[in-house]
């Protein structure tokens, strides 16, 4: 795979934890979008996707606390 690919599969890879992110802050539950976000998701980048949205929500007390006064200023 070439650079270009490989930075652009991860570009939307990221992209995509953020929509499915964004759909959670709105009210959706996760479990009744997840399986359907996954299979958006080329095979290799299931997991990294699973980690990224499981993870960005196991912190996301901790991560809002320390961006809030950030975003303030």
């Amino acid at each position: 795979m070439s650079q270009v690919t490989s930075n652009s599969s991860r570009f939307n890879l990221r992209a995509q934890v953020v929509q499915t992110l964004l759909k959670v802050q709105q009210g959706q539950s996760l479990a009744s979008i997840l399986n359907t976000q996954l299979n958006q998701v080329a095979e290799r980048d299931r997991a990294l996707f699973h980690e990224l949205v499981l993870g960005t929500l196991r912190q996301w007390f901790a991560l809002k606390s320390i961006s809030l006064p950030l975003l303030s200023k």
